[in-house]
């Protein structure tokens, strides 16, 4: 999840999921209500990548 408290209320984080795709299935429901984007980017880790790859400029 990358987005700020307020956002947060508001159900309009950005969602980077890792992990099978069944597992993004079963997810998918309850993190689409916290999302305003959600995005499954491949096996277990690569939505860790990806947060820690946006959040590297912001250092």
């Amino acid at each position: 999840m990358g987005g700020a408290v307020g956002p947060a209320l508001q159900g309009r984080l950005l969602g980077l999921a890792g992990g099978s795709t069944e597992a993004f299935n079963k997810a998918q429901p309850v993190l689409q209500k916290l999302t305003r984007r959600l995005e499954h980017l491949g096996p277990t880790g690569k939505g860790a990548a990806m947060k820690l790859a946006i959040n590297l400029p912001l250092m």
